[in-house]
């Protein structure tokens, strides 16, 4: 079921194709499976000529079950966020702002229109610039140069710092076309795991989205009052029809955010184990701190840099802002999910290469 990379290329060899293809090819029959770019063209109005009541019930179910759903998934990221922050990100900031000399990463080149055409190439960009900062705000040479001891508030200030200092990365994401602006869109947002009101606020906050159709129609006691009113009724019918088109214009959206949520949470629970054990051995290699950059074998400077990379995987996979998905609609919500399905694809992939 998770394979590794090694067993991904057998597999694919034996099937005569590669690995990447595989890949591309398991992501497409996920969309078709999740209903793809089809909407339902009834689904606004399944409930037409039922009885309001009846109606109504039926959106009450759709909006339990999806916020159920979405409630699970954020708590679930939530938890393994702040396992793979406190287990893995913070152990290794400290442990890595004490080897003196470290050598930051090159900022990844610019992209043209062309290198731009598609996901990969803005993903894979995403990557190595937030891995950048982070090697460069490790370096003391931006404003993250403080102690990271101290939990999530100081791993927020961190995060932010590191995207920061890398000057040029609004300025280059935002001149590529197409998919990278989606990228710079959740560059700009923000996590739910770094949004305020601590994991169950945040949680609340994204079902509150997801209820927001129901939300609007506030219409406790009123089906009582439409029943001596016509005009309250016609009033009523209007705001369910409304509800329910919302609901169904949102579909691929909240389908696409369960996926991405779900995928989210698998990598981020394989760094709070997997890294985190080689963060360890590798801390405990070094013996003593601080240490010079040039007194670390070969190996334990592979460590390092793999361990940069790592945590540039695990803020840009706590980078994702699941709200945009029912916010935004069409070509814009397709670019979203390409641009999410590639980074994630890439995040998970270049994570279990390196533990």
């Amino acid at each position: 079921m998770r394979p590794g990379p090694d067993k991904l290329d057998r597999i694919a060899n034996a099937l005569g194709a590669t690995a990447p293809q595989l890949e591309r090819e398991a992501v497409r029959r996920t969309r078709e499976q999740l209903g793809g770019d089809r909407v339902d063209p009834t689904a606004a109005r399944r409930g037409a000529g039922l009885p309001l009541k009846q109606r109504l019930a039926q959106l009450d179910q759709d909006v339990e079950l999806r916020t159920t759903k979405v409630t699970e998934l954020a708590e679930a990221f939530n938890v393994a966020h702040d396992r793979a922050r406190d287990e893995f990100f913070l152990k290794f900031i400290d442990d890595a702002r004490q080897v003196d000399g470290a050598p930051p990463l090159p900022e990844p080149a610019g992209l043209t229109d062309r290198d731009a055409s598609g996901p990969a190439a803005a993903a894979e960009y995403r990557l190595h610039l937030t891995s950048s900062g982070i090697a460069t705000a490790l370096g003391g040479r931006g404003a993250a140069a403080t102690t990271v001891a101290g939990g999530a508030a100081a791993y927020e200030d961190f995060a932010a710092a590191a995207l920061l200092d890398t000057a040029s990365a609004a300025a280059a994401l935002s001149r590529l076309p197409g998919v990278a602006n989606a990228v710079l869109g959740i560059l700009r947002s923000g996590a739910l795991a770094r949004r305020g009101g601590g994991a169950t606020g945040r949680t609340m906050l994204l079902a509150g989205m997801v209820a927001a159709p129901a939300a609007a129609l506030t219409v406790r006691g009123y089906v009582r009052m439409a029943q001596r009113s016509k005009q309250k009724e016609a009033e009523l019918r209007e705001r369910i029809d409304r509800a329910e088109a919302e609901i169904a214009a949102t579909q691929r959206g909240f389908q696409a955010l369960t996926n991405a949520l779900s995928r989210a949470t698998r990598i981020l629970e394989y760094i709070a184990v997997h890294a985190a054990h080689a963060e360890q051995r590798w801390s405990a290699d070094l013996h003593e701190l601080p240490v010079a950059w040039t007194a670390l074998s070969p190996e334990q400077q592979r460590d390092y840099q793999k361990f940069i990379t790592i945590a540039g995987c695990q803020m840009s996979v706590a980078d994702l802002d699941p709200g945009a998905y029912l916010a935004v609609r069409d070509a814009a919500l397709k670019e979203l999910i390409d641009s999410t399905d590639e980074l994630l694809e890439r995040a998970d992939r270049t994570v279990r290469k390196l533990v």
